[in-house]
């Protein structure tokens, strides 16, 4: 029997390596981090908007607002941000954590402190799917532009240590210790990670749980490395594939620590509601998942 989950379900717990490579004659200098990248690259941003612009004006809804005196960028901008962004974030949010969490088993190298991961940060940056009708499936808004894994201690990332990321004992530090005290499940939790996604001046701080695998977990490990495929720096291609797509992890209220349980599916409108409706088997196949999608880590690396 599928299983559907609406949206509201998933607020609740539930580096990319493939930056730009820079021109080797270009000398200039590019700015690591990633709100400064946004803000910088002034060209950039600026086409963006004149396409979004020749996008809207094509359609009515632009043409009515150019001709009330409207931006229609700047509204366009706006109702991704208040209706949109908040919408495409709890459908990926399984995705996002999965995600985060293969982002720091992969780099783990460089956290010398790890499990203790204070101060670091997965940055997730969007832009809209221009050409896409928003009204369809909000699941496919934005596409993933660049990942990464920020250590806010560093040069160049100060700017995150007094943002909403790192204040404090808030709800982002302890909310998965309470799920798993809550789900007998503390002694298996080994660390969290801080998610932050961003479009424009929007952002949406979530995080990550990394737990001990379980025995299933484990055998699914296990059993992936005699593949000569490394999944888990395969992981943030397959994600901003898995959003071109229109595709996430889920279902949402899944318990966190029991990979082996997650499917990937796609958004649904049932009613008022978008509801997270499962791909069968033959279409998970087809569209070229691996079998336990959620399983992420190798054996080494626990």
């Amino acid at each position: 029997m599928h299983t559907t989950q609406t949206i509201a379900e998933a607020e609740e717990p539930l580096s990319d390596n493939m930056i730009r490579a820079k021109p080797k004659h270009d000398k200039s200098h590019i700015p690591t981090t990633p709100i400064c990248l946004y803000r910088q690259n002034k060209e950039r941003v600026q086409t963006e908007a004149q396409l979004t612009a020749d996008y809207l004006l094509s359609h009515p809804a632009g043409q009515t607002a150019l001709i009330q005196g409207v931006n229609p960028v700047e509204q366009e901008v706006a109702s991704l941000g208040h209706h949109y962004f908040p919408q495409w974030c709890s459908l990926h949010a399984v995705s996002l954590r999965k995600a985060a969490v293969a982002t720091v088993l992969n780099e783990i190298h460089r956290i010398p402190t790890f499990p203790d991961l204070t101060g670091w940060l997965f940055v997730v940056e969007l832009q809209p799917s221009l050409g896409r009708n928003y009204d369809l499936d909000p699941s496919t808004t934005f596409f993933v532009q660049r990942t990464v894994l920020v250590d806010v201690n560093n040069t160049g990332y100060e700017l995150f240590k007094d943002s909403i990321y790192f204040k404090g004992d808030g709800p982002w530090v302890t909310k998965w210790q309470r799920w798993a005290a809550d789900c007998n499940a503390a002694e298996h939790l080994i660390t969290t990670i801080q998610i932050g996604i961003l479009f424009d001046s929007y952002q949406k701080p979530d995080s990550a749980p990394i737990f001990i695998p379980s025995p299933e977990t484990q055998q699914v490990l296990t059993s992936r490395l005699l593949d000569p495929v490394d999944h888990l720096k395969r992981w943030i291609p397959t994600l901003k594939a898995m959003v071109l797509r229109g595709h996430m992890l889920g279902p949402h209220n899944w318990p966190a620590h029991d990979d082996t349980g997650f499917r990937v599916g796609r958004a649904k409108k049932i009613g008022k509601e978008w509801m997270w409706m499962p791909l069968t088997e033959e279409e998970a196949e087809r569209a070229g998942y691996i079998k336990y999608p959620g399983v992420v880590g190798s054996v080494p690396q626990i």
